[in-house]
């Protein structure tokens, strides 16, 4: 029905659907984490890391896959991203796989 084109968009789909939007707000999320603790050099920091795999793997799998080969630069770098970030966040608080609700009290207190 809509030719053998539309083949390959199925499957372009598919794989934004299972890595970009997912795990897009978890990235947002830690950055904004990194803004309610005032350290917004780690989330740019997680950016440019980000950004640098993007650029440097986008090019060769374009041309070895196409566009399904941009989907997979755009998700290593994503996941490079979180990566990052979630090193980051260990770094300046290691207690926060342990309690967040304890942890943001914590900080409530330190506030008042």
């Amino acid at each position: 029905m809509f030719g053998k084109s539309f083949g390959e968009s199925v499957q372009v789909f598919n794989l934004i659907s299972l890595t970009l939007i997912p795990f897009w707000p978890v990235f947002m999320l830690l950055g904004n984490i990194f803004i309610y603790f005032s350290v917004e050099k780690y989330y740019l920091l997680s950016v440019l890391v980000a950004t640098i795999t993007v650029a440097v793997s986008a090019p060769f799998l374009i041309i070895e896959y196409g566009v399904l080969g941009a989907v997979y630069s755009m998700s290593f770098s994503l996941f490079a991203g979180i990566i990052t970030a979630g090193y980051f966040l260990l770094k300046i608080e290691p207690e926060i796989l342990i309690s967040t609700r304890q942890l943001l009290l914590k900080q409530e207190k330190l506030k008042e």
